[in-house]
């Protein structure tokens, strides 16, 4: 795994005892030990995240990405195993607008299968809170916190545009993104849908897309 996420670095710029290959190396390490002790088990006992899935190009890519060249970071657990969201928005020349997203969540979901249909249902229920007295806390008949949301736009009373995001936290974030983009500063969307976006993830990190501009990025 380290050796996959130093591929899509620019170690191969620095010699053996550079401190930025020492930097790149130490990181690099970090973020795969990170993952080994969070899912790497007996081989017979590695059902949802197996090695297969750890050492995936574009997994390590990702991981890779998150490394900084000026600083060392607690970069935590990754997420190997990524939940399946589709979005599909669609409109007719009568209005009629279609936002519609479908979401396992994580892996294959529930694991529950509709008899007769081969439909996996979802496993939105791990976004329940198990804190005591916390208003998402699980229980009984409940619908947990979930980011499950298309959205439609209206204007002058007449439907507008039909939009959404896949992603999991960045949902509610970049429906803010794209319809500033598109109703305060006017850009058409697909310039607004092709614009790098940002995600708060907790405290002050914030994750960027590798499209923006550095002088943005280098702020936060």
């Amino acid at each position: 795994m380290a050796l996959g996420i130093l591929e899509h670095t620019a170690i191969r710029e620095y010699g053996p005892d550079d401190p930025a290959a020492i930097h790149l190396q130490i990181e690099a390490i970090k973020l795969a030990y990170s993952d080994l002790h969070a899912f790497v088990a007996d081989r017979d006992h590695m059902v949802d995240v197996d090695e297969t899935t750890l050492l995936a190009p574009s997994y390590l890519k990702d991981r890779a990405a998150l490394i900084d060249l000026d600083k060392a970071l607690d970069h935590g657990v990754g997420a190997p195993k990524r939940g399946g969201t589709v979005l599909l928005n669609t409109a007719d020349a009568s209005g009629m607008m279609v936002s519609f997203i479908q979401s396992n969540y994580a892996g294959f979901g529930s694991g529950v299968v509709v008899p007769g249909l081969g439909i996996s249902l979802q496993n939105r229920g791990a976004g329940f809170s198990t804190t005591l007295g916390h208003p998402n806390c699980v229980f009984g008949g409940k619908r947990p916190f979930h980011t499950i949301i298309p959205g439609f736009t209206m204007k002058q009373g007449a439907p507008q545009m039909a939009f959404g995001m896949m992603g999991g936290p960045i949902q509610a974030q970049g429906h803010v993104q794209l319809f500033l983009r598109t109703q305060l500063w006017g850009q058409d969307v697909q310039t607004a849908a092709d614009a790098p976006r940002w995600r708060m993830l907790d405290g002050l990190n914030i994750a960027c897309e590798p499209s923006m501009s550095h002088d943005v990025a280098k702020n936060y």
